[in-house]
């Protein structure tokens, strides 16, 4: 299942970052809904891959609260090519998935979007990923390693890393005086290799498929440390945007070694390279202890943020989460879009709101779809199982879902930063 599935999960958040395209600039586009002039047109596709999934998903647009427009099995990775004849400015939107592997069905349903901007009911994540497919079979060989030498080591050629395997050999001052490195590389492509724990890195275009890097002269790699008492790091990556031009070009600049011993409360050892990166992306996943609150943050700039925020449950109070009477206040926070989900034994739903629709009644409204693929699953058993908010920089609700339900738009834009919190009535397993 490809990496965007963490929409059907009811313990993953962010869109991830998960999460949002349009210029070679990559600037910031901001449309806005506008009054539809003989209806909305739409132009949507649900790619889908996973043969778990099934060959058609259910479509059904309906106006807010009011009449269906739309209710069709729609085959996937196939356009849907229509007007929706309304006057409403914005509709609510929902899939209906069967994953026949985990007998489950999952729903997801945008309230009160304008999808004219869209090309699919599917976000899309705006994380760099490395689409070099060119890459030879080569070798670097690198001396005079610094000394200690530990084994937490950093390699990349390309946005994922890449190295096949290090092979250290003896001799010269250190324990391993030199290091053999089997990758694909990529020509044009920097080498990067980085020690985090001495903070040391080098950055190297390699001048062929094998080629010799002295490593006496290193450069220092900056450290930073976003601690939180009570919160566990589950992950931590950092891409460099070498040329803000040409994407292939990016380099996995850290990611952690959890090893034995290793203190959760913290990224241990991360640090970056201040020189010759463009824009860094940066990010990060932690949870409570409780497994029951989970954050992630993103960011994309020219610098690597010294801080990173964390919210929290005290950001918001949930004044009711009853199957048919939901109703959340936001004390200290403004964000770019909230979500629910209610499960019942079968199903799965998660319902994106704007922060500014505080009230929803969750069974009536998904009753009121009268959905196909619905009509043999008991909804009166439906129940609250988690809430969750996202704040996207420059980014409003009807900016967001048009950003990450655009494909080509989050292909080749990304916001400064983004942070998503949720959290679950029951803690997620193990």
């Amino acid at each position: 299942m490809r990496q965007n599935t963490l929409f059907r999960s009811q313990t993953l958040l962010i869109f991830i970052v998960f999460v949002l395209t349009l210029s070679c600039n990559r600037s910031m586009n901001h449309p806005s809904p506008t009054p539809p002039t003989g209806g909305i047109a739409i132009n949507l596709t649900y790619p889908e891959s996973n043969p778990a999934y099934g060959k058609q998903i259910e479509l059904i647009i309906n106006e807010p609260g009011g009449a269906i427009l739309m209710d069709s099995m729609i085959a996937v990775n196939t356009p849907v090519v229509t007007t929706l004849h309304t006057t409403q400015k914005l509709v609510d939107i929902t899939t209906v998935v069967n994953d026949s592997s985990a007998g489950q069905i999952y729903v997801t349903t945008w309230a009160a979007v304008d999808p004219t901007g869209w090309t699919t009911a599917y976000p899309n994540g705006y994380n760099i990923l490395d689409h070099n497919t060119s890459g030879s079979t080569a070798k670097l060989y690198y001396t005079n390693l610094p000394v200690p030498l530990f084994s937490d080591i950093n390699f990349a050629d390309g946005a994922n890393g890449g190295w096949a395997s290090l092979v250290p050999s003896s001799g010269g001052s250190s324990p391993y005086g030199s290091l053999t490195v089997n990758y694909s590389r990529y020509a044009g492509n920097y080498a990067y290799i980085l020690f985090p724990i001495q903070k040391l890195y080098n950055f190297h275009i390699p001048a062929g498929d094998a080629d010799t890097v002295d490593l006496t002269q290193m450069d220092t790699a900056i450290r930073v440390n976003y601690y939180r008492p009570d919160y566990a790091f589950t992950a931590c990556n950092l891409v460099g945007d070498m040329d803000t031009n040409n994407i292939d070009r990016a380099l996995l600049l850290y990611a952690p070694t959890f090893g034995p011993g290793f203190d959760s409360t913290l990224v241990q050892n991360f640090c970056y390279p201040p020189s010759l990166v463009e824009k860094y992306e940066l990010r990060i996943y932690a949870h409570t202890p409780d497994k029951k609150s989970y954050i992630s943050y993103y960011s994309y700039g020219p610098q690597v943020p010294q801080t990173m925020p964390f919210p929290d449950s005290t950001s918001y109070t949930l004044n009711s989460t009853q199957p048919d009477n939901f109703s959340v206040t936001f004390l200290t926070v403004r964000p770019t879009y909230a979500n629910t989900v209610w499960v019942t034994s079968n199903v799965n739903w998660t319902v994106f709101a704007s922060p500014d629709s505080t009230q929803l009644h969750p069974l009536s409204m998904l009753s009121s779809l009268n959905s196909r693929m619905l009509r043999q699953q008991n909804l009166s058993s439906l129940s609250f199982s988690s809430f969750g908010y996202g704040t996207a920089d420059q980014l409003n609700y009807q900016d967001y879902f048009s950003f990450v339900c655009n494909l080509p738009r989050a292909s080749t834009s990304r916001p400064g930063s983004e942070v998503d919190f949720s959290w679950l009535k029951i803690p997620y397993p193990d």
